[in-house]
């Protein structure tokens, strides 16, 4: 399932704006198009068994452990180490 503001700027304007349909499209989005297929639609605040949604719950869990053993990372090599970072250069 996709949220409204999910998607590229043109592909959520006709996706969620405008008229309901099946198929919207061709949609230019930068050089490419898209034909969308719109199968199932939620009306908005609609909630949903924890079956639907489990595996986007621990993908966001496991990006959000990833993001902070990152961090942890990356301060340890900071208090470790001195460095001096110029980006003067680049």
């Amino acid at each position: 399932s996709v949220e409204e503001d999910q998607l590229r700027p043109a592909i959520n304007k006709a996706v969620f704006g405008g008229r309901k349909r099946n198929y919207i499209g061709p949609i230019k989005s930068g050089d490419s198009y898209a034909v969308i297929e719109v199968i199932k639609r939620f009306p908005k605040g609609t909630y949903r068994s924890l079956d639907d949604v489990y595996d986007h719950i621990y993908l966001v869990i496991q990006k959000r452990k990833s993001v902070i053993q990152s961090a942890a990372i990356i301060d340890s090599l900071k208090q470790k180490y001195l460095f001096e970072l110029n980006v003067g250069g680049l």
